[in-house]
């Protein structure tokens, strides 16, 4: 059997827009792409000091529950790879501006608007300690069975690095990933360069670029250190 490599990811339009380029990617006789949904960074049910709801057991649980449906174990993941939004997490406080006009956030190079900067600044608060805690993460133990793990991040969320728009509206996301996953049908390499372009990757290796995308106001700015992916994963296999 091939070994999988699974992609946690937030919703379902980045699998509509990811799953088909990633699996002519990695498109290897001895192993393949799976993706899975699991948005549990913004979740206020993942709770950090709840060693059955912290944020790591979370994702292992995504992990447990895609192999019993699939009638797989442990030992068939060769990988997990979690992408997630920045959702502008690590601006400072006064960088949220109460704008009576924005029920949901609206995201600005250099602010997030809202009509309840409380709400905004818990779920911040909150997001930074789950993703600080994934940033540490370079493993899952499921039983006695190791898989190796990594974080990547959108900011400030997948349509933003994808479409150059921030505050694509829910009910257009699906549309505008078909129409992203078609312009790079069969054109993978394509792709690795769109997302290896200097205006969108953040700068160094791994835990560099965590540490850029943590400074100022960068968690709003059209950055990914998705590139990186492609880089350690083709090496390795």
């Amino acid at each position: 059997m091939k070994k999988i490599i699974l992609f946690i990811m937030e919703g379902v339009a980045d699998k509509y827009a990811l799953e088909s380029i990633l699996n002519k990617i990695f498109s290897d006789p001895d192993s393949k792409v799976a993706v899975a949904n699991g948005d549990i960074t913004s979740d206020y049910n993942t709770k950090p000091n709840d060693a059955f709801k912290n944020v790591k057991t979370k994702v292992v649980k995504i992990m447990k529950d895609y192999c019993n449906k699939n009638k797989i174990t442990a030992k068939d993941i060769y990988k997990v790879i979690q992408i997630v939004d920045t959702d502008g997490a690590y601006i400072l406080d006064n960088n949220i501006i109460l704008d009576s006009n924005y029920e949901t956030p609206h995201y600005n190079i250099d602010a997030i608007k809202i009509n309840d900067i409380i709400k905004i600044k818990r779920r911040n608060e909150h997001k930074r300690i789950n993703l600080d805690s994934l940033i540490k993460t370079n493993n899952l133990k499921w039983g006695t069975t190791t898989i190796d793990y990594e974080v990547y991040f959108m900011s400030c969320n997948l349509e933003h690095v994808l479409f150059d728009n921030a505050n694509v509206l829910d009910d257009e996301k699906v549309d505008k990933a078909d129409h992203f996953a078609c312009t790079f049908e069969n054109k993978e390499n394509d792709f690795i360069g769109f997302i290896s372009d200097t205006a969108i990757l953040a700068p160094g290796d791994y835990a560099k670029t965590w540490d850029y995308i943590k400074k100022d106001n960068n968690s709003l700015q059209r950055k990914s250190n998705f590139h990186l992916v492609f880089k350690n994963i083709i090496k390795n296999q």
